[in-house]
This record gives structure tokens, C-alpha cells and sequence, in this order.
């Protein structure tokens, strides 16, 4: 079965509805789109501790090595 959460709220309340959806639905799969802060890279390393497979996309800067 394939349920979505789409979650469009301030940040501060995306992280919770996002923690919830872990604890309440137990998904396999999450996909962000775009995670853009600390505090977002933190949630989602939390839910890749889990044992969630985490799909996302971050904008960064180059490297330059």
C-alpha cells in the first residue's frame, strides 16, 4: 500500500508532523524535496537511523578539489 504525506506547514511544524508520520505510519520509504537547513539534515539523518530508506534533494555548493 502507498500512502503520501504531503507536508506544507512552517518549518518548525513540518519537523513535527514529519517525526510523527515515522513513529504513527511506519513508512519504508520517505522523499523530501530539497532539505535546505541544519536542522532538516538532522531530521532526516534521525530517520535514515531508523532504518527508513530516505530519498532527497539538497542544493549545495561545488567543490572544488
Amino acid at each position: 500500500m502507498i500512502r503520501k504525506n504531503y507536508i506544507t506547514m512552517p518549518l518548525a511544524i513540518d519537523l513535527v508532523v514529519l517525526i510523527e508520520a515515522v513513529e504513527n505510519h511506519m513508512p519504508q520509504v520517505i522523499v523530501i524535496d530539497e532539505i535546505g537547513t541544519k536542522l532538516e539534515a538532522l531530521a532526516a539523518s534521525k530517520i535514515a537511523q531508523r532504518g527508513i530508506q530516505l530519498v532527497a534533494t539538497a542544493h549545495g555548493v561545488p567543490c572544488n578539489y
